[in-house]
């Protein structure tokens, strides 16, 4: 059975902040929400690949306001 991927929003500046920061040593963490819930995924091996990767910096009415969009790659451990 396949994996699906997922959307997850990341607060950073931009896509390369990301990566520099996992390439780095940091841990890095998404959020996915759905049906009123909320669940964080860290950034590595257990993000499905090619899952959907926001970037936020700020919030409207209380949402995360989507400046770039990316995937992620499991295999290089970064967002694409």
């Amino acid at each position: 059975m396949a994996v699906v991927p997922i959307t997850v929003y990341v607060k950073a500046n931009s896509k390369a902040e990301i990566n520099r920061k996992l390439a780095a040593g940091h841990r890095l963490v998404g959020v996915q929400y759905r049906m009123g819930d909320v669940v964080t995924w860290p950034l590595g091996d257990l993000l499905p690949d090619e899952s959907v990767v926001k970037v936020f910096n700020r919030e409207v009415d209380g949402s995360p306001y989507a400046k770039a969009y990316g995937k992620w790659d499991q295999k290089k451990g970064r967002v694409k």
